[in-house]
């Protein structure tokens, strides 16, 4: 009798833990399911979703003045033309791996990047443009020094060349276009937010190894003489974890 009951209670107890676990489970997942039309949200963000310890995410930027230097390292990111010249002009370079963390199969339905940016305060209004970058790239470990180990404005590794100087990248722009003003002509220090194409995040979730994430730059690179058109993005080492670089996105299962 003794050694019924020690079974039964220890039955009763794998019971609870099993119920328990399934709850948390099922509690997890709808955090995911966020619209009225049943789809799942999955969020990006390096040292912060989907979970503390994501660290699949690497970003860089290329500046044509120091083709040979690498901001691996940098806390920020840095997008347009500066010193009044088109001879200077900076380019972001930033990737999320979402392969293992939307189940295979999922189809998106929408696709956000979320970006903290310093429009600047000489910046005279302009427009940013998403594009897809189409060569893996070493992101680097520095933040403005002579590199061979790190992408530069020259170079997607440090040694070996990109086909075209500034990052090789389809031409098509696969986000909306976002006009930046200075500060003091509108704009704001804050997050903007990119709507991506999404077939080409389909692809990612399809194709996996064609994911070399995507190149943020001034749609017109040819400004006139008289204006700057720069401006800052937090990247994935800024200390302030919220201001991070965040690629939100919803899917459906089929």
């Amino acid at each position: 009798m003794k050694i019924s009951i020690k079974i039964l209670s220890f039955a009763v107890f794998c019971s609870f833990l099993l119920f328990i676990t399934c709850e948390r489970v099922l509690e997890e997942d709808s955090t995911k399911q966020t619209t009225e039309e049943g789809l799942f949200l999955e969020k990006f963000q390096y040292g912060v979703f989907p979970a503390g310890n994501y660290t699949e995410s690497k970003d860089t930027f290329l500046q044509s003045a120091n083709p040979n230097y690498n901001y691996g390292a940098s806390v920020s990111g840095y997008v347009g033309c500066f010193k009044n010249t088109v001879s200077d002009l900076y380019r972001y370079l930033i990737m999320f791996n979402i392969s293992g963390h939307i189940p295979k199969g999922a189809i998106i339905e929408q696709a956000y990047l979320i970006l903290y940016i310093d429009p600047g305060r000489t910046e005279s209004l302009s427009l940013k443009g998403i594009y897809e970058v189409t060569r893996d790239y070493t992101e680097g470990t520095y933040t403005g020094s002579v590199s061979s180990v790190g992408a530069t404005w020259l170079t997607y590794s440090g040694l070996s060349a990109w086909s075209n100087a500034g990052g090789d990248f389809n031409s098509p722009l696969i986000s909306n276009s976002l006009e930046l003003a200075n500060i003091f002509e509108g704009g704001h220090v804050g997050y903007y937010t990119f709507s991506l194409n999404k077939t080409v995040v389909q692809k990612w979730i399809d194709t996996p190894q064609n994911n070399f994430g995507v190149i943020i730059k001034n749609i017109d690179e040819d400004p006139p003489v008289t204006n700057n058109y720069y401006s800052e993005i937090y990247s994935n080492n800024n200390a302030a974890l919220s201001r991070r670089p965040m690629f939100e996105v919803y899917y459906r299962l089929p």
